[in-house]
C-alpha cells in the first residue's frame, strides 16, 4: 500500500524513520556481541548453556524489527535511513549482556513513547506487537540472564525519541545525513547510575551557550512507568567551586531515567536541559532494594 509522504515532525513516516535509525543500534550491538563469544565462551563464563541461543534468536527478531520498519517506510515511497557507524568496546560477556539488556530497555522506551504520534491503525498495532516482544526480550535478560527483577513497574516508561537517541548516542559513531533526521542531541547529565533512594547525589552538567538557569529554576525528572517525580537541585559551595545536588526520590524500583528540566509540571523536549541518564535500582522478588 503506497501512502502520501507526509513530513510533519511527528508523521507517521517520520516516526518510523526514526525509530529505525534508534533500531539499528540495538541490533548492531546484537550483531557484535555475538560475533565475539561462540556459545562455548558463554558456557565458561558461567551462563546457563541456553543463554547464547536465545540471544541469537533475539537477534534475528531485532533484524525482522528494522524489516518491518523498513517495508512500511517504503509504503510511503520513501527510503528507509541508511545505517549508522557504531562503536561498542564490550569488556566481556557480562559487558555485552549488560549492555544489550539496557539499550533494550532504552529501545522498549523509544517504542512506548511514539505509539502516540501513529495515526494510522494498522501501525499502531504493529509497533504494539513489536513493543511487547522488546520487553520480553528484557525480561527474559534481566531475569534469567542475569538473575534480575524481569520488569520495573507495572506500566513501560515512554521517552520521546530525541531522549532515547540522546541516551545512545554514545554507541554511534557517525550517520549518513540522511540518518539524522533532526534529531536533538541534549547535553549529558552526569549522575550515579545507583544509589540510595532518598539520599542526595551530586549531579554534573553542562548549560547550552543560550541558556542562563540558576538553581531555583532547575529540577531532576526522575521517570519511571507510574509515573514523574521532580526533585529540586541544590546548589553548594565547596572549596571555592560550586557543585550541585539532589535528592533521590524515595520508592523508586528499577530502571529510571533522570532528566535535568526547568520545569516541575511539564516534562518533554522543550523543557529538557540536559538527559536523560538511566539509574538502576534492582530489587529482588521481595521488593527489596539489592
Amino acid at each position: 500500500m503506497k501512502r502520501q509522504a507526509n513530513h510533519t515532525s511527528d508523521s507517521d513516516l517520520y516516526v518510523m524513520q526514526q525509530l529505525q535509525v534508534l533500531q539499528r543500534t540495538l541490533a548492531e550491538a546484537y550483531n557484535i556481541g555475538l560475533s565475539q563469544y561462540t556459545a562455548e565462551a558463554f558456557t565458561e563464563a558461567g551462563y546457563p548453556f541456553f543463554t547464547h541461543g536465545r540471544m541469537k534468536q533475539i537477534a534475528e527478531h531485532e533484524k525482522t524489527h528494522i524489516s518491518f520498519l523498513s517495508t512500511a517506510i517504503s509504503s510511503y515511497t520513501a527510503q528507509p535511513p541508511l545505517a549508522c557507524e557504531y562503536q561498542f568496546t564490550f569488556q566481556g560477556i557480562g559487558s555485552f549482556i549488560q549492555t544489550v539488556h539496557e539499550l533494550g530497555t532504552i529501545i522498549t522506551s523509544a517504542f512506548s513513547g511514539s505509539i502516540a504520534f501513529i495515526e494510522h491503525k494498522e501501525y499502531i498495532t504493529l509497533l504494539a506487537s513489536t513493543l511487547g516482544v522488546k520487553s520480553r526480550h528484557v525480561a527474559w535478560l534481566g531475569s534469567a540472564v542475569q538473575k534480575m527483577e524481569p520488569w520495573n513497574t507495572a506500566f513501560e516508561t515512554p521517552l520521546t525519541r530525541n531522549h532515547v537517541y540522546s541516551l545512545i548516542s554514545r554507541y554511534i559513531k557517525n550517520c549518513p545525513d540522511t540518518s539524522t533526521l533532526d534529531f536533538t542531541l541534549f547535553p549529558s547529565l552526569d549522575i550515579p547510575r545507583t544509589g540510595t533512594p532518598g539520599k542526595r547525589v551530586k549531579i554534573q552538567f553542562t548549560l547550552q551557550q543560550d541558556q542562563d538557569l540558576s538553581p531555583s529554576h532547575m529540577w531532576v525528572a526522575f521517570l519511571t512507568g507510574e509515573g514523574i517525580k521532580y526533585e529540586k537541585i541544590h546548589a553548594i559551595e565547596k572549596s571555592g567551586s560550586k557543585q550541585y545536588e539532589v535528592t533521590i526520590p524515595k520508592d523508586i524500583y528499577g530502571a529510571t531515567y533522570a532528566i535535568l528540566t526547568n520545569s516541575d509540571r511539564h516534562l518533554e523536549d522543550k523543557t529538557t536541559i540536559a538527559g536523560p541518564a538511566l539509574m538502576l535500582f534492582d530489587f529482588d522478588s521481595r521488593g527489596y532494594l539489592v
